[in-house]
């Protein structure tokens, strides 16, 4: 986000830190450094300063109802999983990224917020103003349709063993003219890594309405 602390270059200059699997002797130190300050006296302060704010947030969201609320079954003091009844966890994410919120995880129910020690008290009242801006701006937002579980819940329809299927003759084919064959491929939506399309597997139109048109998948050939 524009308001972000780093730029673009800093941000390339530390990559190689993460994306090697040659151990890092800057990140070990790091993390054994940030373990023994969390468990110092300032650090375990720090801690309970983090969950008094999130405590706060989490009140401020009280007085928004369904436009904007979380989940209270989150036992971690330090997360907020954010719900909302006008568009979906996704778009969410997307619309906080441009006021400089960056969420943890998005899904179609909600949005993940993780907070830490590392966040100051300007941290957490940069949160609250934005909160207090944007809820007016998605309450004018028409209530989204409910969907029923079965959209997130499915019972594939499966024709062959998934290692079978996967060892047959195969062709690869457009999704639409796959609609009725049989999977021989996998396909999954990261995160969080769930199946869209599993092999042994009939492709049928539910698999049409969550994979884009230009999906080329391998079938049985028959």
């Amino acid at each position: 986000p524009e308001s972000s602390q780093f730029s673009t270059e800093q941000v390339m200059g530390v990559l190689p830190l993460f994306e090697t699997t040659t151990r890092s002797n800057l990140l070990i130190l790091s993390l054994e450094d940030a373990i023994k300050n969390g468990y110092s006296e300032e650090g375990k302060a720090l801690f309970d300063q983090a969950i008094q704010e999130c405590d706060r947030l989490r009140s401020q969201l009280d007085d928004y109802g369904k436009v904007l609320t979380y989940d209270s079954q989150v036992s971690d003091p330090l997360k907020i999983y954010l719900k909302i009844d006008r568009i979906t966890g996704e778009e969410l994410a997307e619309f906080l990224y441009e006021y400089g919120i960056d969420g943890e995880f998005a899904g179609e129910e909600g949005l993940l917020l993780i907070f830490s020690f590392h966040h100051n008290p300007q941290d957490f009242q940069f949160m609250r103003e934005t909160l207090a801006k944007v809820v007016p701006i998605l309450r004018e937002k028409p209530i989204k349709q409910v969907l029923p579980d079965s959209y997130y819940c499915r019972n594939p329809v499966m024709k062959m063993l998934p290692k079978n299927a996967f060892f047959c003759r195969k062709q690869k084919l457009p999704i639409e003219k796959a609609l009725g064959k049989i999977s021989s491929c996998w396909i999954k939506k990261v995160p969080p890594g769930s199946p869209i399309l599993i092999s042994g597997e009939e492709i049928t139109n539910w698999h049409l309405q969550r994979l884009s048109s230009d999906t080329v998948v391998e079938v049985v050939r028959e």
